[in-house]
Order: C-alpha cells, then sequence, then structure tokens
C-alpha cells in the first residue's frame, strides 16, 4: 500500500502483512487527508525489511507526536486497558508513556482515574491514550465504545473543531486489522 497526499506526493510505503512502513518523504503531512491505495510502482516490489519501521511504533510516534488533532476520539466515560504495549521513543515522555501503560495494563479506567492513578498530568494521559488508540494496543472493546459514543454525538451534539479537522471512520478492529481487511 502507498500513502500519498491528495496532490500525488509519496508519503510511504506500508506492508501490514509484515506491519512494516518505509517512509519515503522526510516530511509527513498531517494537516491535510491521506489517501492509502495499492502501491502500483516498481518501488514498492523493491522495498528491504532492513529499511523498514515497525507499522505499529510509526502510528505511535504519529499520534502522540500530533495527538491534539486526534482528542476527539477520547471519551471521558469510556474505561481504557491495554491489550499490547508500544515501545515509547526515548525521549521527556518517555517515563510517563511506560507508568501509564503499567496502570492501564493492571486495571480498566476512565481518563480521570487514570490520571489519579498515573499520577501524570491530563495531556499527558491524553497524549498516551491517543498514541496506544491509533497504534491499535487498547482492547476491541474500547474501539466499539468510541464508535458507539462518536455515533451518539454525531446524532445528538454538533461536531467540535477538534472532530471537524478529522474524518473519523473508526474500525471495530486495530488500525493494522482494519489495514490488512481493506487489501485483500
Amino acid at each position: 500500500l502507498s500513502i500519498k497526499s491528495p496532490a500525488g506526493t509519496l508519503f510511504a510505503y506500508i506492508n501490514p502483512k509484515q506491519q512494516r512502513v518505509w517512509e519515503v518523504s522526510e516530511y509527513i503531512s498531517s494537516n491535510q487527508p491521506w489517501i492509502i491505495s495499492l502501491a502500483d510502482d516498481s518501488a514498492a516490489n523493491q522495498l528491504d525489511v532492513k529499511t523498514a519501521t515497525n507499522l505499529v511504533q510509526w502510528l505511535w510516534d504519529l499520534a502522540s507526536t500530533h495527538g491534539q488533532k486526534f482528542e476527539g476520539l477520547l471519551d471521558s466515560h469510556i474505561n481504557y486497558h491495554i491489550a499490547s504495549w508500544v515501545k515509547p521513543t526515548h525521549d521527556a515522555d518517555q517515563h510517563d508513556h511506560l507508568k501509564i501503560q503499567c496502570v492501564l495494563e493492571a486495571r480498566s479506567l476512565t481518563i480521570d482515574d487514570l490520571v489519579a492513578r498515573s499520577q501524570c498530568s491530563l495531556p499527558q494521559v491524553k497524549k498516551t491514550l491517543i498514541g496506544l488508540f491509533v497504534a491499535g494496543a487498547l482492547p476491541a472493546s474500547v474501539y466499539q465504545q468510541t464508535i458507539a459514543q462518536l455515533n451518539s454525538k454525531t446524532i445528538s451534539q454538533p461536531v467540535t473543531q477538534s472532530m471537524s479537522s478529522l474524518e473519523i471512520s473508526l474500525p471495530k478492529m486495530s488500525p493494522a486489522q482494519m489495514t490488512v481487511a481493506e487489501s485483500t
């Protein structure tokens, strides 16, 4: 698969089966829509696994870097729990990301409860949850609850600015699983 801008600029290649991504562009825009399609050039067939990045890790890094754009996906009434761990980037937030994942491994918690248990700030908890959400590291039940919450919001409430900046279409499975399903 390839990720391109609407203008046709190639950002990256993705191989969902191998859970790998190859960044082609040094700058991947998060301010415009992406077009994900079957890779139709010979360069996609020449990709070396040794130069690839783990897809889950790449999604985590992308979402935790641009977390504010995904805040509309979080809901204070949902209990969050971790299904798999993601290795945080070695930066100033690494310790807090790991602490939050430890707390989520032990129990399901709302965002407010997670702030209290982890003793991390609300923005840090949201940043970590968004990274885990987009990376597919949460159980299917969290994604299903999120879909239900978003559906009820779109029916009964106006779309917020944070929601309108994204095209929200959530799978009942992890992002990697959905990518595989769409490519078959």
